[in-house]
Parts: C-alpha cells; sequence; structure tokens
C-alpha cells in the first residue's frame, strides 16, 4: 500500500488527483488467520477496493465484516 499511497500523494502535489481514479483491488479477500504453511488462504465471501481522487471527498468505509472478518455483514456491498 506505500506504493498506492505514494502515488495519491504524488497526484494530489501535481494537481492531478481531482481528475484521476485511482482503484485498487484484487479478485478475493484474505483469511484474517494464518494458516499451517504461515500464509493467508483465499476468502471469496469478502474483499477490499481502494478508491482515490476522480472527486471524491474524505475516507469512507462503506461495509463491513462480521467480528471474525470471514463473512459480510449486514452493510454489505455487491457488485450486482
Amino acid at each position: 500500500m506505500r506504493r498506492v499511497s505514494a502515488l495519491i500523494d504524488d497526484l494530489s502535489e501535481r494537481g492531478m488527483l481531482d481528475r484521476t481514479m485511482v482503484y485498487c483491488a484484487g479478485e478475493f479477500g484474505r483469511t484474517p488467520k494464518i494458516n499451517p504453511n504461515a500464509g493467508r488462504d483465499h476468502l471469496g465471501a469478502t474483499m477490499a477496493v481502494v478508491l482515490a481522487g476522480g472527486g471524491l471527498s474524505a475516507v469512507t468505509s462503506t461495509a463491513s465484516t462480521d467480528a471474525q472478518g470471514h463473512e459480510p455483514g449486514s452493510d454489505r456491498c455487491t457488485a450486482g
């Protein structure tokens, strides 16, 4: 995320952030627990997307997960 943050800072400093949309996402989420191989498994039920610029205002969270981070919360978002 440091590279994404640096890109957003650079666009802002150059006065280009209001007319540029930065979109950062993956195709699935990751489990909150570390697995026996010291990694994280795929978690298709949840994921994160970061949007910046393009006239968007302050940082906003639009959805959440359950307390364990495994399932979408009551304010779930869908692509469809």
